[in-house]
């Protein structure tokens, strides 16, 4: 098995794509919680 630093750098690019795909998943899916307890709310007083 070898040590080559540059299959890291080539791997960059994947590493970023992946990690930005997770961000906006993330995303969708904390804005998703968002907009459902905004709907589902509703105008009762009594819930904390």
């Amino acid at each position: 098995m070898t040590f080559d630093p540059m299959k890291f750098v080539e791997n960059l690019p994947y590493i970023l794509k992946g990690e930005l795909g997770t961000f906006i998943a993330l995303g969708i899916i904390a804005l998703s919680v968002v907009i459902l307890n905004k709907v589902s709310h509703g105008d009762d007083d009594d819930v904390a």
